[in-house]
């Protein structure tokens, strides 16, 4: 695929059937304190994890670091490898990474020093090659702002080796006398220079979080944007073209002739041509439509986006994920009251919704990933009444979904940011689990 996101990207097509393949048993990768835990590959089995972890200084001093691994071709994980150690009340934000499909990319990260009003805030950035001896670059401090309370890193690769990274932050207004939540984009191309970055607001009484960011040589990403006085939230897109550091808003984007709107998180897409799109799922409390409706956006490879209207989602989802194929099919997925439930997709036509996992069983923190030879797959956190059950997993096979099962060794414990990308001849998965008060990061490999 040419859509490639930030924490987990890949893609290909399907060749073949699938070969009987099993997940191992999972592995501890590390047991610090700290841990916030990134994984992205390049579709087909290179994989890299990052995270940041707690440790001590030569003085005994509590220190952060950010940490990165590599899954090599053989299944097995490098030793890992610090990025960068910060110094004693020094603050290294949770950070990012992306690679294409050739294993090229980008970490990112946060790093603040000082306090009170003086507070210097950096991203740092190492380049990424998963096939080189050596993989990491720099870090290369492109970014320096004068206050911390930055979040939110995204970060998504093309595969002409351009880049896109949002965050948000505290943006003061002098005029007004009050901070409001914004939104900071920054896009690389191939030349490797970061452009300054630029902040995307409608006026001095509004603010924005960032709904979703993807890179495919181009960019774009959604803001849900508001102000106090509006009633209600409205979502804006906004596109790269070739070449250009600064985006265009996307004509139309936001349902400004609808009243009550309240958008939700996106869900990107891309169809291997060059093709790009978005899934805004939105309620509409006046109508009674809520959890039933989401707007497709559709960038085309030459550039002209096609704004659908509302489409009716078959079940009911708070989440959303899209697999997309070349020959404009596809599935989507949801997660809602009702459960687990997934729909072909045939350009922006849903079919009748499946129940994969029903109530009162859960799915949260749902991943969908391509294996290796490219086909769909589905991993969650699996609960019930509020207690977990382990990691639940389905895969696409001869056209239809299999059983929802669980991945060994994940019973029982409670989990949090789970993440999945090709691995080695299938998928691998990370998460962090609660251990004896710290978190444990772990991996699956499925081969």
């Amino acid at each position: 695929m040419g859509l490639l996101l930030g924490c987990g990207g890949g893609g290909g097509t399907e060749t073949g059937p699938m070969p009987t393949s099993a997940w191992g048993v999972p592995q501890t990768l590390d047991t610090n304190l700290t841990v916030d835990s990134c994984l992205t590959g390049d579709g087909a089995g290179h994989a890299l994890l990052v995270w940041r972890r707690g440790a001590q200084d030569g003085a005994g001093h509590g220190i952060q670091e950010v940490v990165t691994a590599r899954l090599m071709a053989d299944g097995t994980w490098k030793a890992p490898a610090v990025l960068e150690a910060g110094e004693a009340g020094s603050t290294l934000g949770v950070p990012a990474a992306a690679v294409d499909d050739r294993g090229k990319g980008w970490v990112l990260w946060f790093s603040e020093t000082g306090s009170g009003g003086s507070v210097s805030t950096e991203i740092r950035a190492a380049t990424v090659d998963l096939k080189a001896t050596s993989p990491f670059g720099g870090p290369g401090h492109p970014f320096i702002f004068p206050m911390g309370g930055y979040s939110q890193l995204r970060l998504a690769v093309g595969s002409d080796g351009s880049a896109l990274a949002g965050w948000t932050y505290p943006r003061f207004e002098a005029t007004s006398g009050a901070t409001f939540s914004s939104v900071a984009v920054s896009r690389v191309g191939s030349s490797g220079v970061w452009a300054a970055p630029v902040s995307y607001h409608q006026n001095q009484f509004s603010a924005q979080a960032l709904m979703g960011i993807a890179g495919d040589g181009r960019g774009a990403f959604v803001l849900e944007q508001g102000t106090g006085d509006d009633a209600f939230l409205q979502a804006e897109g906004y596109d790269f073209a070739a070449g250009l550091a600064t985006a265009s808003g996307v004509a139309g984007w936001e349902p400004a002739s609808q009243t009550g709107l309240f958008a939700h998180a996106t869900a990107w897409a891309g169809d291997g041509h060059g093709g790009l799109e978005a899934w805004l799922r939105y309620d509409q409390p006046a109508t009674g439509e809520v959890l039933r409706q989401a707007w497709p956006r559709r960038r085309s490879a030459a550039g002209g986006w096609i704004l659908g209207d509302a489409v009716a989602l078959p079940r009911p989802a708070e989440f959303l994920s899209v697999f997309r194929e070349p020959d404009d099919t596809g599935w989507m997925a949801g997660t809602g009251p009702e459960g687990l439930w997934v729909s072909p997709l045939n350009g922006v036509t849903l079919g009748s919704g499946h129940v994969l996992l029903a109530a009162p069983a859960t799915a949260t923190n749902l991943v969908a990933v391509r294996d290796a030879a490219g086909r769909p797959a589905l991993l969650w956190i699996q609960q019930r009444n509020g207690t977990s059950e382990g990691i639940g997993f389905c895969r696409l096979e001869a056209g239809a979904w299999t059983t929802p099962t669980l991945l060994p060794g994940t019973a029982g414990v409670g989990m949090q940011n789970l993440r999945a990308v090709a691995g080695p001849g299938g998928l691998v998965a990370t998460w962090e689990q609660f251990g004896d008060r710290v978190l444990i990061l772990r991996a699956a490999t499925w081969r």
